[in-house]
């Protein structure tokens, strides 16, 4: 996925080489927050768990879960390459904190308005 992004031309931070692998979420999610990056999880359950939300209201993250169950990595580079554009739309047209979900055909939807 970030290869793809890239060849977009949309810079990339790749999780694991700013934060150890087991990083929690809420570390991450602050720091990108605080970083005002636009956060990409395929974590389903984010959304559900408190510490996570609290986070990203915390730190005003604009946080997008795609929606790719049992997709490859490239099917994923390939459903966040289409939402690409949308989802820069979507964080100009919504301020963070969010979190909005990245649909397989690269549609964008709220999920979560945590302001």
């Amino acid at each position: 996925m970030p290869a793809r992004l890239r060849s977009l031309g949309y810079p990339v931070i790749v999780h694991d080489e700013e934060f150890a692998p087991d990083a929690r979420d809420e570390e991450w999610l602050a720091a990108a927050g605080r970083a005002r990056w636009i956060a990409l999880t395929q974590d389903q359950k984010i959304r559900y768990r408190e510490g996570a939300k609290a986070v990203v209201r915390k730190h005003g993250v604009a946080l997008f879960v795609v929606s790719a169950a049992n997709s490859t990595g490239q099917e994923v580079a390939e459903i966040v390459g289409r939402a690409a554009r949308r989802i820069v739309r979507f964080t100009g047209r919504n301020d963070p904190p969010f979190i909005a979900r990245i649909y397989q055909d690269g549609s964008v939807r709220m999920v979560a308005d945590l302001k």
